[in-house]
């Protein structure tokens, strides 16, 4: 992102300037490696202070927002933990009989 910097004496001047934006707060990372279709405990998660923007997806918060849920995807330890990488688990498949 680009900042600008300006002047408005009787002489203007304008300049650009890079920057970047951490915005640094608690998010969940997984404490390990996690698998495709693994339920996801409460002791798989931990929050660490963590630039909050780096991930792209928002990252999740709350331990509640993912325990019980699955790994959409194979995820590596200490990635940090957005909706997009979890998911309900499933609970019936197809040619399941009920009890």
């Amino acid at each position: 992102m680009n900042a600008r910097v300006s002047c408005s004496t009787p002489s203007p001047w304008n300049l650009y300037v890079p920057v970047e934006i951490r915005v640094y707060r608690p998010v969940l990372v997984a404490t390990r490696e996690l698998r495709r279709g693994e339920t996801i405990g409460e002791g798989d998660v931990a929050l660490e202070e963590r630039n909050a923007l780096a991930a792209g997806a928002p990252p999740l918060t709350r331990v509640a927002d993912v325990a019980g849920h699955s790994a959409r995807r194979n995820i590596a330890a200490n990635t940090v933990l957005s909706a997009s990488l979890i998911e309900l688990p499933v609970l019936v498949r197809r040619g399941d009989r009920s009890a």
